[in-house]
């Protein structure tokens, strides 16, 4: 159970078989299940309708292709746990006669998962204001500015988030491959580099600014029907209905304070 090359503390041996690798892959799982049903159910409902009734849509295009990235998502998050995430650093070590190469595979493709996130979530972004375009028309001199401008928002946001992640560390493959340095071992091809932006702060500005955007989605669907002619418990319940976007803001922003209060960036990353 001993580490190669590095002997353990007492505490890490106390711990050496804490995992959550149940939990991540049981929830990838369901994920992954859930995510090509509907990718599925979309083609099918678009199929059996036919094209005249129910014509492809940008925001058809932008389901099916977020759909698409979850799956290459999910798929690198399983690679990684495959790997060791979800494990103390220690206990994949431990277990890797070639160490540190898992804990390196491990973080390629957490690396390879921040790249494609803001993909992802630009694509549900942009589905929702497609949708919200067609469905409200965007009428209004006001709305279709600020529906303008989250768009233009989130298009920035995605280049930003993607250049941030991609170009943290110089060269980039620096990101998974510093563990070979951190552990005394020769790095694969002599590569040698530095992490400008890797802070558990600093990787989380995204989010943040991901956040700014969830609220102005939030925001145009209610102003529109703010000024629809229905009566006052009509409009309640259209408010309920797409004020379940707020629950999408209240989790964006558990996962801020996640990434900020219990997430150890130095010490046990992997973990």
């Amino acid at each position: 159970m001993s580490q190669p090359g590095e002997p353990l503390t007492p505490e890490q041996i106390a711990h050496f078989n804490d995992s959550r690798q149940s939990a991540l892959w049981g929830c990838l799982t369901v994920f992954l299940v859930i995510n090509n049903v509907a990718i599925a159910g979309r083609l099918w409902a678009t199929w059996k309708t036919g094209s005249r009734q129910m014509p492809v849509r940008a925001e058809g295009i932008s389901i099916v292709l977020s759909g698409v990235l979850l799956n290459v998502i999910i798929g690198n998050l399983m690679a990684a746990t495959h790997y060791g995430l979800g494990l103390h650093y220690w206990t994949v070590n431990a277990r890797d006669p070639h160490y540190p190469r898992n804990l390196s595979k491990t973080f390629m493709h957490i690396w390879i998962t921040m790249v494609l996130m803001s993909s992802f979530f630009a694509c549900i972004k942009v589905t929702l204001l497609c949708f919200y375009k067609r469905l409200f028309l965007v009428s209004s001199s006001r709305l279709r500015i600020f529906w303008w401008a989250n768009l233009i928002y989130v298009v920035l946001w995605f280049f930003g988030g993607t250049g941030f992640y991609l170009f943290q560390c110089h060269p980039v493959q620096w990101y998974f491959l510093q563990h070979y340095e951190r552990f005394n071992k020769p790095v694969p091809g002599g590569v040698t580099g530095q992490c400008d932006a890797q802070k558990v702060t600093n990787v989380a500005m995204p989010v943040i600014f991901s956040l700014i955007s969830d609220l102005g989605l939030l925001v145009l669907p209610i102003a529109a029907i703010w000024n629809l002619r229905l009566s006052k418990w009509k409009k309640i319940g259209l408010f309920a209905v797409f004020g379940i976007g707020l629950a999408a803001c209240m989790l964006e922003l558990a996962r801020i304070l996640n990434l900020l209060l219990d997430t150890d960036d130095k010490t046990d990353p992997s973990c």
